[in-house]
């Protein structure tokens, strides 16, 4: 995943005339809620608690103008949790491919900066904090419904192989295996 960046002086002119709204606030919590549904994932396992409320706090910043800037020790502040746990729920946030989490550049680095992709400025914002036409290919919003795994063409049988003159029961033979097996999966 590509880290975007932006300087302060782009994201703050962006926020002129920015009201936050509590029933925008519910309306976008409500969208993210479902496509994290339709993702096959549960929303109450990503957002726990404190989680959540961290969320809260940024999709209620979100609501004026589709964009955000606070830092992770701000955002434990408001919510009185740790700076651990807003960095367990920008992780969460991340997974639901919802928002677009970016950071700030300049002197003020480290904080963070959230956009909502579904909001009707995403492109804007996009154009004059980011400078770019597009999100980068792999931050791109994926298609709704889109296969996760293309299926097998022309699948043929696959034979168990066995290691020929060693016990399989052996501690080491079956740590060596699933080192593959783990391997092999990463890579797929």
């Amino acid at each position: 995943m590509t880290l975007l960046t932006a300087y302060n002086q782009d994201v703050q002119r962006y926020f002129q005339g920015s009201y936050c709204n509590k029933i925008r606030k519910e309306t976008i919590l409500s969208t993210i809620e479902e496509k994290v549904f339709k993702m096959g994932k549960s929303f109450g396992q990503l957002f726990p608690n404190k989680r959540k409320q961290v969320l809260d706090e940024i999709i209620y910043l979100l609501s004026g103008r589709g964009i955000c800037k606070i830092g992770a020790d701000k955002l434990a502040e408001k919510v009185n949790c740790s700076v651990r746990t807003v960095k367990s729920a920008v992780a969460s946030i991340k997974e639901t491919d919802q928002l677009v989490v970016a950071r700030l550049a300049d002197d003020k680095a480290g904080k963070y900066i959230f956009v909502y992709k579904e909001h009707p400025n995403f492109h804007q914002i996009l154009k004059e904090v980011f400078f770019l036409d597009s999100l980068p290919v792999s931050d791109a919003v994926a298609p709704p419904f889109a296969p996760l795994v293309a299926p097998l063409q022309n699948a043929e049988p696959v034979e168990a192989v066995g290691v020929e003159g060693q016990k399989t029961s052996s501690n080491h033979i079956n740590s060596f295996n699933s080192l593959q097996e783990r391997d092999s999966i990463q890579q797929a």
